[in-house]
C-alpha cells in the first residue's frame, strides 16, 4: 500500500513538473521511467 501511495505522489509530482516545463519532461521522460519501474 505504501509503495503505491508513494508511486502515485512521484507520479503527480512529475505531471506537476511536465507540465511546467515540457522540455524538461521530454528530455528526462519521467512517465517511461515510471513504466520501466513498474515493469
Amino acid at each position: 500500500m505504501g509503495r503505491i501511495a508513494s508511486n502515485r505522489t512521484n507520479h503527480t509530482a512529475d505531471a506537476t513538473l511536465g507540465k511546467a516545463k515540457p522540455h524538461t519532461q521530454t528530455t528526462t521522460k519521467p512517465a517511461n521511467r515510471h513504466l520501466s519501474i513498474k515493469h
